[in-house]
């Protein structure tokens, strides 16, 4: 748990935000966050750890995996398969994936989405 404390206090502090003006901003408790970051008392929920991120301007995979909420298998199903797809852009990606809806047209999928 400390591992992640450290890392939000870094990047915390990395934005220049004082634990009031994280509280202001996006409602996290100065007194939850400061707890948190010395790894002390139970760990943010993933709604707060959510908003810190966005605020921070980092990942919140990687927080909610130092958080305990997911592990790297839960990931796999979601990884690209493709070597290199992180160096497209948007509209890159955008092209490749017209071209496997085309490729992929008519074939059945199951779709376990509940």
């Amino acid at each position: 748990m400390n591992n992640i404390g450290n890392y939000l206090k870094e990047a915390r502090n990395k934005c220049r935000l004082s634990l009031k003006d994280v509280h202001d901003r996006c409602g996290v408790t100065d007194s939850k966050l400061s707890r948190m970051e010395r790894g002390e008392g139970k760990p943010l929920d993933p709604a707060e750890l959510k908003k810190l991120a966005q605020l921070y301007g980092i990942g919140v995979v990687p927080i909610y995996i130092m958080a305990g909420y997911l592990d790297e298998s839960d990931l796999s199903d979601y990884q690209l398969v493709f070597r290199n797809a992180d160096l497209l852009d948007e509209e890159e990606k955008q092209s490749v994936q017209t071209q496997i809806d085309l490729l992929t047209k008519g074939r059945q999928v199951c779709n376990n989405d509940f």
